[in-house]
């Protein structure tokens, strides 16, 4: 999952975005000469995660959501959810939900989607 967050962080995070594997942080960011570190997260059906206090004091939260992609023999979309600055909306470690996560952002999330691996492989992604 964070391969895939680099392949897409000129979507993500704006044109000119380059990255690299983080030392502290799952990736490292450089937008516009500004260092910023992202912590990805990555689910399949259960959407269901857990953010430690690392993830809260990143820059930049990524959840990647297979949802049933791999399960199904209907293909579904690859979502993505980008929060800046998720320490603004958590203030500790938690155990959760897709769908609380985005009731918790709502206002604050970019999301993307994705129809194919593929298109994440060629950081092609759709904002909506």
């Amino acid at each position: 999952s964070e391969s895939l967050c680099r392949h897409c962080a000129e979507s993500f995070f704006g044109i000119g975005t380059t990255t690299s594997f983080g030392k502290k942080c799952d990736v490292t960011a450089y937008i516009k000469g500004i260092t910023k570190k992202v912590e990805v997260k990555a689910t399949g059906k259960s959407q269901f995660e857990y953010f430690s206090e690392k993830d809260i004091l990143a820059d930049y939260l990524v959840w990647i959501n297979f949802g049933n992609y791999f399960g199904e023999e209907v293909e579904q979309p690859i979502e993505i959810y980008v929060l800046e600055n998720p320490g603004n909306v958590f203030s500790k470690p938690i155990k959760i939900t897709l769908n609380k996560f985005k009731k918790e952002s709502e206002g604050r999330l970019r999301t993307f989607k994705s129809t194919t691996l593929q298109e994440l492989l060629d950081g092609k992604v759709t904002s909506y």
